[in-house]
């Protein structure tokens, strides 16, 4: 199971098979939900390709830390119905510093990682309390202090 951090998009890819083969959901009227200790909600947007089942699960869906499993359904409400899950495909933490694991054998997740270089000005701490310095507003009011505290 990997743990990735909340708010991000994750691509994910669940690979079905029966035994040793590949099973084809192709023709198959196909339910999938993702599911959390909070419920069970539909997924929309998903693609069956073959074997394949492919989604988003987009950051701005993902309410709650915690671990997530997967549920397909073939022929939901229907004669013949059949359910399988994945449990616990990948886990939610709060803060990049959580972010560990890989995936496992049938389930490909991926996210976009984002790495930038900051470049802030110095802080300039103006001293001079002055009219000329880079806030002589401030500056006139706390040399009246100053100057009070002082007895001046």
């Amino acid at each position: 199971m990997k743990d990735i951090r909340i708010g991000n998009d994750i691509s994910v890819r669940w690979s079905l098979y029966k035994g040793d083969e590949a099973y084809d959901l192709t023709n198959l009227p196909v339910t999938l939900y993702l599911k959390n200790a909070y419920g069970k909600k539909k997924v929309e947007g998903y693609k069956v390709e073959g074997n394949q089942v492919s989604w988003t699960f987009y950051g701005k869906d993902q309410k709650n830390t915690g671990k997530y499993s997967m549920v397909l359904v073939v022929r939901e409400g229907e004669q013949g119905m059949a359910s399988t899950d994945y449990c616990d495909f990948v886990q939610l933490v709060a803060c990049a510093c959580q972010v560990s694991g890989a995936d496992d054998e049938n389930v490909q997740t991926e996210t976009i990682e984002l790495t930038s270089e900051v470049d802030f000005p110095p802080i300039i701490v103006d001293t001079a309390l002055s009219e000329s310095s880079l806030n002589p507003i401030a500056n006139k009011a706390v040399a009246e202090k100053f100057a009070e505290v002082e007895g001046k």
